[in-house]
Protein backbone atom coordinates (compact mmCIF):
# COMPACT_ATOMS: atom_id res chain seq x y z
CA UNK A 1 0.00 0.00 0.00
CA UNK A 2 1.85 3.08 -1.02
CA UNK A 3 2.04 5.98 1.50
CA UNK A 4 -0.81 7.76 -0.15
CA UNK A 5 -3.24 5.19 0.41
CA UNK A 6 -2.30 4.99 3.88
CA UNK A 7 -2.53 9.11 4.29
CA UNK A 8 -6.27 9.15 2.41
CA UNK A 9 -7.27 6.09 4.88
CA UNK A 10 -6.43 8.28 8.00
CA UNK A 11 -7.78 10.87 6.43
CA UNK A 12 -11.20 8.89 5.71
CA UNK A 13 -12.48 8.66 9.61
CA UNK A 14 -11.90 13.11 9.24
CA UNK A 15 -14.24 12.98 6.58
CA UNK A 16 -16.83 11.20 8.54
CA UNK A 17 -16.24 13.30 11.58
CA UNK A 18 -16.54 16.56 9.49
CA UNK A 19 -19.73 15.28 7.52
CA UNK A 20 -21.40 14.86 10.78
CA UNK A 21 -20.49 18.19 12.23
CA UNK A 22 -22.04 20.10 8.78
CA UNK A 23 -25.03 17.90 8.85
CA UNK A 24 -25.25 18.74 12.69
CA UNK A 25 -25.03 22.71 11.51
CA UNK A 26 -27.39 22.44 8.56
CA UNK A 27 -30.17 20.84 11.29
CA UNK A 28 -29.14 23.49 13.88
CA UNK A 29 -29.61 26.16 11.41
CA UNK A 30 -33.15 24.84 10.02
CA UNK A 31 -34.42 24.00 13.37
CA UNK A 32 -33.53 27.90 14.16
CA UNK A 33 -34.81 29.28 11.35
CA UNK A 34 -38.25 27.28 11.96
CA UNK A 35 -38.24 28.45 15.25
CA UNK A 36 -38.21 24.83 16.82
CA UNK A 37 -36.51 25.24 20.20
CA UNK A 38 -34.14 22.14 20.50
CA UNK A 39 -31.18 21.48 19.63
CA UNK A 40 -30.24 18.52 16.69
CA UNK A 41 -28.54 17.00 20.01
CA UNK A 42 -30.98 17.58 22.14
CA UNK A 43 -33.84 16.20 19.22
CA UNK A 44 -31.53 13.01 19.24
CA UNK A 45 -32.30 12.46 23.14
CA UNK A 46 -36.11 13.22 22.76
CA UNK A 47 -36.17 10.59 19.49
CA UNK A 48 -34.21 7.81 21.52
CA UNK A 49 -36.79 8.12 24.23
CA UNK A 50 -39.68 8.27 22.38
CA UNK A 51 -38.28 5.27 20.33
CA UNK A 52 -37.84 3.27 23.08
CA UNK A 53 -40.14 4.11 26.02
CA UNK A 54 -39.05 4.57 29.78
CA UNK A 55 -35.12 4.47 29.70
CA UNK A 56 -32.60 4.85 32.61
CA UNK A 57 -29.80 7.49 32.15
CA UNK A 58 -27.31 5.27 31.42
CA UNK A 59 -29.52 2.85 28.46
CA UNK A 60 -30.17 6.94 26.47
CA UNK A 61 -26.19 7.62 26.86
CA UNK A 62 -25.71 4.05 25.20
CA UNK A 63 -28.33 4.42 22.56
CA UNK A 64 -27.82 8.00 21.53
CA UNK A 65 -24.32 7.13 21.39
CA UNK A 66 -23.39 10.64 23.70
CA UNK A 67 -21.36 11.09 26.41
CA UNK A 68 -22.63 10.51 30.23
CA UNK A 69 -22.14 13.34 31.51
CA UNK A 70 -23.28 15.73 28.58
CA UNK A 71 -26.51 13.32 28.72
CA UNK A 72 -27.05 14.56 32.19
CA UNK A 73 -27.43 17.86 31.77
CA UNK A 74 -29.14 18.04 28.73
CA UNK A 75 -31.60 15.33 30.48
CA UNK A 76 -31.68 18.13 32.94
CA UNK A 77 -32.86 21.04 30.62
CA UNK A 78 -34.81 19.03 28.95
CA UNK A 79 -36.90 18.23 32.25
CA UNK A 80 -36.41 22.26 32.62
CA UNK A 81 -38.32 22.86 29.54
CA UNK A 82 -41.00 20.03 30.16
CA UNK A 83 -40.29 17.67 26.95
CA UNK A 84 -39.26 15.11 29.45
CA UNK A 85 -40.28 13.11 32.90
CA UNK A 86 -37.84 11.15 35.35
CA UNK A 87 -39.69 8.41 37.42
CA UNK A 88 -38.16 6.25 39.90
CA UNK A 89 -37.97 2.98 38.54
CA UNK A 90 -40.18 0.47 40.22
CA UNK A 91 -37.57 -2.50 39.70
CA UNK A 92 -34.33 -0.25 40.93
CA UNK A 93 -35.04 2.18 43.53
CA UNK A 94 -31.78 3.87 42.81
CA UNK A 95 -32.30 4.64 39.09
CA UNK A 96 -34.79 7.04 37.73
CA UNK A 97 -36.67 6.26 34.39
CA UNK A 98 -36.56 9.11 31.74
CA UNK A 99 -39.71 9.58 29.31
CA UNK A 100 -41.29 11.72 26.69
CA UNK A 101 -43.62 13.87 27.85
CA UNK A 102 -46.34 15.09 25.86
CA UNK A 103 -44.49 18.51 25.15
CA UNK A 104 -41.74 16.10 24.33
CA UNK A 105 -43.84 14.52 21.74
CA UNK A 106 -44.78 17.64 20.05
CA UNK A 107 -41.67 18.82 19.79
CA UNK A 108 -40.52 16.55 18.11
CA UNK A 109 -43.60 16.06 15.24
CA UNK A 110 -42.78 19.93 15.07
CA UNK A 111 -38.80 18.56 14.20
CA UNK A 112 -39.29 15.82 11.75
CA UNK A 113 -39.91 17.77 8.33
CA UNK A 114 -36.58 19.55 9.17
CA UNK A 115 -35.10 16.39 9.99
CA UNK A 116 -36.30 15.28 6.75
CA UNK A 117 -35.47 18.26 5.36
CA UNK A 118 -31.62 17.38 5.86
CA UNK A 119 -32.30 14.24 4.70
CA UNK A 120 -33.63 15.45 1.43
CA UNK A 121 -30.41 17.62 1.12
CA UNK A 122 -28.28 14.02 1.17
CA UNK A 123 -30.17 12.71 -1.15
CA UNK A 124 -30.36 15.98 -3.69
CA UNK A 125 -26.36 15.55 -3.85
CA UNK A 126 -26.33 11.25 -4.34
CA UNK A 127 -28.19 8.97 -6.11
CA UNK A 128 -30.93 6.47 -4.26
CA UNK A 129 -27.91 3.91 -5.19
CA UNK A 130 -25.09 6.16 -3.84
CA UNK A 131 -27.07 6.28 -0.67
CA UNK A 132 -27.85 2.71 -0.26
CA UNK A 133 -23.83 2.34 -0.73
CA UNK A 134 -22.71 4.94 1.52
CA UNK A 135 -25.26 3.18 4.43
CA UNK A 136 -23.81 0.49 4.02
CA UNK A 137 -19.91 1.51 4.10
CA UNK A 138 -20.93 3.44 7.31
CA UNK A 139 -22.95 0.41 8.97
CA UNK A 140 -20.13 -1.93 8.03
CA UNK A 141 -17.33 0.92 9.98
CA UNK A 142 -19.72 1.38 12.88
CA UNK A 143 -19.71 -2.50 13.45
CA UNK A 144 -16.34 -2.94 13.45
CA UNK A 145 -15.52 0.03 15.47
CA UNK A 146 -18.05 -0.81 17.89
CA UNK A 147 -16.27 -4.51 18.36
CA UNK A 148 -12.86 -2.22 18.94
CA UNK A 149 -14.58 -0.02 21.31
CA UNK A 150 -15.64 -3.60 23.42
CA UNK A 151 -12.04 -4.91 23.57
Amino acid sequence: MSSMDKQNQKQAGYAIARCAWYMRLVINKLFLHDSIPITVEQWSIIKTISDSGSLTQNQIAEKSLKDKTNIARMLDLLEKKGYIKRTSDPQDGRCRLVSISAAGRSVLQLALPVIDEGEQLISSILTPEEVKQLRGYLDRISSVLKEKVRI
